[in-house]
């Protein structure tokens, strides 16, 4: 499987999310009814308990600024940092914050900066190499927390060439080194509607560009087989999917 440039990649989602949402677009995933509730999940069951004690945050590779935004409404002070210029611009347009434009292995922070520090979705869309750089950097300027939300398997696969699935355990080595140890790892039990959908995606949107919006076509697909696997997901524990990994600075 190729490997993708990763600033191109992300510029030319941006693109995407103008002609999508307008001006005002929050969020980078595909608007389809499976992502919604995930986002919807992931901010009420993961990102808010997680830093519910952080007053100062730093979320790397924000995108948009959505989660930026939804965090300082939550009365916090939030710094955005990313990767892509063009999506700098929407985050500028859609929040009221500092954002710097960094490819997360040297942040323009002093050391301890922050309270807490984040990702969303962003590691797993970097390759090895690349990844294990920016764990450590995560660290350093982190004052008490670091906090990953990424797409986990129990077995490690590269599903897309701009997607690496990996098992927790893979994020805690390089953090540990660092001096943070996990306290907290939560997976939303959302396993069967996540490869419902991303069958559904496979199968109906070829060619496709990640921020495009999507078709009716696939819309009506997803919409057909998330009831069972919601009944699914309600008595099958998740063993794929978002996943809370929380660490907490020991030294």
């Amino acid at each position: 499987m190729p490997d993708y440039a990763t600033q191109q990649y992300w510029d030319e989602v941006a693109s995407h999310l103008v002609v999508r949402d307008g001006a005002g677009g929050v969020v980078a995933g595909d608007d389809t009814e499976f992502y919604r509730l995930k986002r919807e999940l992931f901010l009420t069951r993961l990102l808010g308990p997680a830093l519910a004690d952080a007053p100062t945050v730093l979320e790397v590779g924000c995108g948009p600024g959505g989660n930026v935004r939804w965090l300082t409404e939550q009365g916090k002070r939030v710094v955005g940092a990313d990767l892509s210029s063009s999506m700098l611009e929407h985050a500028r347009r859609n929040v009221d914050a500092e954002f710097f434009q960094t490819d997360g292995r040297s942040l323009p922070f002093d050391d301890q900066s922050f309270d807490a520090v984040f990702v969303a979705t962003v590691l797993q869309h970097n390759p090895p190499a690349h990844a294990q750089l920016l764990l450590p950097e995560l660290a350093r300027v982190a004052r008490r927390e670091v906090h990953l939300f990424e797409d986990t398997s129990v077995f490690p696969v590269r599903d897309r060439a701009s997607h690496w699935l990996r098992r927790p355990s893979w994020y805690a080595g390089p953090l540990r080194d660092a001096g943070f140890t996990l306290v907290t790892s939560e997976r939303l039990p959302l396993t069967a509607q996540e490869i419902s959908a991303a069958v559904v995606r496979s199968a109906t949107s070829r060619g496709r560009h990640e921020g495009a919006e999507v078709t009716r076509r696939r819309s009506r697909a997803e919409s057909a087989v998330l009831p069972l696997a919601r009944a699914i997901d309600a008595v099958v524990p998740p063993s794929v999917g978002l996943t809370r990994m929380s660490f907490r600075r020991v030294n």
